[in-house]
């Protein structure tokens, strides 16, 4: 009697074990689809919208999303305040970002920008986003195509897009706040190249070149602007 109430006791307490661990089993699996349902929901619910919009230098436009994208036969659209249509050309792209040029720009200018084709990733639903940038107002009389900063070199280079003369040059570029040493490593008729030191990647920075003129004017002058790292 006694070896068989042991027997049923033991038998007993590995039941109720073997239970409880089965209905730990169940709540973990629970807690662990709940949250991943809850994490599908709010990518689900995520609106695809732009995040933020950045003239870099003079018509180049960089455009971030607000979340992983893909693309299917993408297009920039832009028009100005009195909705006449300028042409704009993609120069890059990837899952987070697009960056075109618009044509002959006009300088105090707002656009309206709007890009089709663009899907969040996961999805094959390509819709369209919309978006506005301001042109800045350049002073100075030398139109500055492009900057283009190396940050492994550190270095950053002004093409200009006409011929331009140089006289004593200086560049000064500055955050607002910080003026960073440079130093002119090179400069020819439709170039400039400077070295800075420890610019950040991704922020914006202003820049003042003086000592430049446009070949055939008689006056140097000194022009200004902003570019992203």
């Amino acid at each position: 009697m006694r070896e068989n109430r042991n027997g049923t006791g033991n038998v007993s307490y590995r039941s109720i074990w073997r239970c409880l661990l089965a209905a730990a089993g169940m709540i973990v699996c629970l807690l662990g689809l709940s949250i991943s349902s809850g994490a599908a929901e709010t990518a689900a619910g995520t609106k695809l919208a732009i995040k933020s919009i950045e003239e870099e230098n003079r018509g180049l436009v960089e455009v971030h999303f607000n979340q992983k994208v893909h693309y299917r036969n993408v297009k920039v659209t832009v028009k100005d305040s009195s909705g006449k249509k300028a042409s704009a050309v993609i120069r890059e792209k990837d899952n987070d970002e697009v960056e075109f040029r618009i044509g002959c720009c006009k300088m105090g200018e707002t656009y309206s920008v709007t890009i089709s084709g663009v899907s969040r990733r996961g999805e094959e639903v390509y819709r369209s986003v919309k978006g506005k940038i301001w042109i800045p107002i350049y002073k100075g009389a030398v139109p500055v195509r492009d900057v283009d900063y190396d940050a492994t070199d550190k270095e950053v280079e002004f093409t200009f897009s006409k011929t331009v003369q140089w006289k004593s040059p200086k560049v000064v570029i500055t955050d607002g706040r910080k003026t960073w040493q440079v130093r002119i490593k090179e400069k020819n008729r439709t170039s400039l190249e400077v070295w800075v030191k420890s610019l950040k990647k991704g922020k914006k920075y202003q820049y003042k070149i003086s000592g430049i003129r446009k070949k055939g004017t008689s006056k140097y002058t000194t022009i200004t602007g902003t570019f992203m790292a």
